[in-house]
């Protein structure tokens, strides 16, 4: 009798964990449907994602085709001194910001703002009574040093440039005249 009721313990307690592990088997193949759900609407999202950021990619690249219309957004900068490299730009829609400098010395700089908005660009600045005239290339320009800066204005046929320069006065002149 006694070895009756031990093997009947003995076989509850087998049933006992293997319902358990089946159990446990369907928790985790519930849990593995649900983490496929999961994964599925994850890979649907990404892939809406992406077409949304396509389309965002595409609208942008057309709002930059439209904002490249503008002869400011093709102005190059060909007579920098040596190692002065962009550090920094911003384009909008009638003004181009651009800051060309040394990266390992950052006060030595020239900050060039390129507008073909007349009205926007006379608000950049306010030439100063005893701003010095001086001939930039073919245009003449307005020169003026305030002890920290040196500025240029010249008016361009079709846009006018403004700098703010570190660099000493031929120099300034030799950037914003080379710019074509």
């Amino acid at each position: 009798m006694k070895i009756k009721k031990i093997f009947a313990s003995a076989m509850t307690l087998v049933l006992a964990f293997g319902l358990m592990a089946c159990s446990n088997d369907a928790k985790n193949n519930e849990d593995s449907k649900e983490e496929t759900k999961v994964e599925e609407k994850a890979e649907d999202k990404t892939s809406e994602d992406n077409s949304k950021e396509d389309k965002k990619e595409e609208t942008d690249k057309e709002a930059k085709d439209k904002k490249f219309d503008s002869p400011i957004y093709d102005v190059a900068y060909n007579c920098l001194p040596e190692d002065f490299e962009e550090i920094f730009r911003d384009e909008k829609e009638d003004l181009l910001t651009i800051e060309f400098g040394l990266k390992k010395n950052p006060a030595k700089k020239i900050t060039v703002q390129v507008s073909d908005n007349e009205e926007r660009f006379k608000e950049l600045f306010k030439i100063p009574e005893d701003a010095e005239d001086v001939k930039v290339g073919e245009e003449d320009g307005k020169f003026w040093d305030d002890g920290s800066f040196r500025y240029l204005v010249v008016e361009r046929e079709n846009y006018s440039i403004y700098a703010r320069s570190t660099l000493d006065k031929d120099e300034t002149i030799k950037v914003v005249s080379e710019a074509k």
